[in-house]
């Protein structure tokens, strides 16, 4: 859903309006947003916690991390907050750059040891580890893509999306009804809140059916995998 669209009043705000059967004068649009903006946060604290790969990347896509490949380097140092690896990128030694898939080390029983161009790779603390190992030297060879959490939406936004899953952006609007009903007495609060945990326990379903590709920070430091 869209964060306003008073054309069609199909928008989330729309939504929170009728849920709570209010106006821009007796909701002002700013008190709105602001009691929205809390209720997404919440949302994607709870996701970011969530036990599944659930990712979001706000950025205009560019990778922001990029690391020297080192022959005969598998493991590679981190150092920048990121909350999460959202991609990452290898070039080969022709300069031809491709995509690596996760993979959990843990689960999987045909991990290579052998030298040649990386295909997938691993996070592991405070590193990533690229298989196979790269067989050749490239500058910038090794590209992530981190997530980024959204920073909140304007008041003057309108066709901005929330970074969710779309079944769940009815929940935004319940959770931010339920603020504004808490506080004005409205007597349907405790329907708005039992939907807002509905959509939150949905979420959460959602998002454990995906594979997380969880890691805290990154850097170009390499080490050697010996």
């Amino acid at each position: 859903m869209i964060y306003s669209d008073t054309t069609n009043n199909t928008g989330i705000v729309e939504f929170i309006r009728r849920l709570t059967n209010t106006n821009t004068t007796t909701y002002p649009i700013k008190d709105l947003t602001a009691d929205f903006n809390t209720v997404l946060g919440e949302y994607l604290a709870l996701a970011m916690s969530a036990n599944g790969s659930w990712q979001i990347n706000t950025s205009t896509g560019e990778p922001l991390g990029q690391v020297n490949l080192v022959n005969g380097t598998r493991t590679y140092a981190v150092d920048q907050t990121y909350a999460k690896v959202f991609r990452v990128f290898v070039y080969d030694a022709d300069g031809n750059k491709s995509e690596l898939k996760y993979t959990d080390t843990l689960e999987e029983e045909d991990i290579t040891e052998e030298l040649g161009i990386p295909e997938r790779y691993d996070l592991f603390g405070d590193f990533i580890r690229l298989y196979p190992t790269p067989d050749y030297d490239y500058t910038k060879g090794l590209e992530i893509v981190p997530q980024i959490v959204s920073a909140g939406f304007l008041h003057t936004d309108t066709t901005k999306v929330p970074p969710l899953p779309l079944s769940i952006h009815p929940g935004l609007a319940y959770g931010t009804a339920y603020i504004f009903a808490i506080a004005h007495n409205q007597p349907n609060y405790a329907v708005l809140k039992q939907q807002d945990l509905s959509y939150r326990g949905q979420m959460l379903e959602i998002l454990n059916d995906r594979l997380k590709h969880y890691k805290p920070r990154m850097t170009a430091r390499a080490t050697n995998h010996k």
